[in-house]
């Protein structure tokens, strides 16, 4: 990208004139990324820009690729909602395939190329906090270095293998990783929340990738008096990241308890409606599957399940609940 775009933290509204909104799908705006490389873009669509984070979709056809590699001034996290992408860190040679209904944390300055090697288009779900380059240039726009893919004629004398074959507790870091950066084996709790499956600071010296699963997730029961199941994929300094389902059903609606952050938060609706009531607005929203909700950080809000099955939403707050 030759240059930081004009509507980078101010998209759809300025910093001073957020407020709650639900994206439809013909109304995202449409870019390319990297206008300055058409021949090895991919297709984006932009759902909000704010100071806290960016949220948005791409889209890579069969066989394509995307260069040169992305750096952002924030941690990024894809979560796939078609196909695979098959992600590669050039520095390290790290490489990690992503599957629908999975995720990926890349830390901040860790520069990455998303190839297709699927045979159908592959859509992801990016979030980056708190921003996608920093307008100071102080960080790169892009990575120029060298890329360490496989050369035939180098790779025997560089094998290396760190986990033992009988036991999985050679895989087992100190602190509790697992040292393929596959999530986490030990189960997650609440007290985990702000450092799994590492923490911001770790993740940035390291520079390595972290896939997300659901069932790696921390489980979590959300309210007392309307529970409802929360999975947190990615908690950190500068993003919370996780998906959150409301069964139908019983002597009222599912919903969950009121609640609130000290972030900016964006919900994708994955298979059925949600409904999206804020308090002091007195405002209802009513957000199909493929559409976006985008609540403002201080802004006091309950998720309502009026319809006859159950309703999933993929979720980004950032920087914190």
């Amino acid at each position: 990208m030759a240059n930081i775009p004009e509507w980078l933290c101010r998209y759809p509204y300025e910093r001073d004139e957020k407020r709650p909104y639900v994206m439809r799908r013909e109304e995202m705006k449409l870019f390319l990324y990297t206008e300055t490389f058409p021949e090895t873009s991919d297709l984006n669509w932009l759902i909000t820009s704010t100071d806290y984070m960016t949220v948005g979709e791409y889209q890579l056809a069969p066989g394509s690729h995307f260069s040169p590699a992305d750096v952002h001034a924030g941690d990024e996290i894809y979560y796939v909602l078609r196909g695979e992408v098959t992600l590669m860190q050039p520095e390290i040679g790290q490489t990690l395939v992503i599957r629908q209904g999975e995720g990926v944390l890349m830390p901040k300055r860790c520069p990455h190329i998303g190839y297709n090697f699927g045979e159908s288009e592959a859509r992801m779900l990016f979030m980056i906090a708190p921003k996608s380059w920093d307008e100071k240039n102080d960080i790169p726009l892009e990575y120029t270095g060298a890329m360490k893919t496989y050369q035939y004629t180098k790779q025997q004398e560089n094998l290396q293998n760190c986990c033992s074959k009988e036991t999985d507790e050679a895989c087992i870091s100190e602190d509790g990783r697992c040292c393929e950066n596959t999530g986490w084996r030990k189960a997650a709790t609440v007290d985990d929340l702000g450092a799994f499956p590492v923490s911001g600071p770790l993740s940035r010296k390291e520079r390595l990738f972290y896939k997300l699963t659901e069932e790696n997730s921390i489980r979590m029961i959300s309210g007392e008096k309307t529970p409802a199941l929360l999975s947190v994929w990615c908690s950190n300094d500068l993003i919370q990241f996780g998906t959150i389902r409301l069964l139908s059903g019983g002597a009222g609606p599912q919903q969950t308890e009121f609640d609130t952050h000290a972030g900016d938060a964006v919900f994708y609706v994955l298979d059925s409606p949600m409904t999206f009531f804020i308090k002091d607005r007195n405002e209802t929203y009513d957000v199909q599957p493929g559409e976006y909700m985008v609540i403002p950080e201080g802004e006091t809000y309950k998720i309502i399940n009026y319809y006859g099955k159950t309703t999933k939403a993929v979720f980004a707050v950032a920087p914190k609940f």
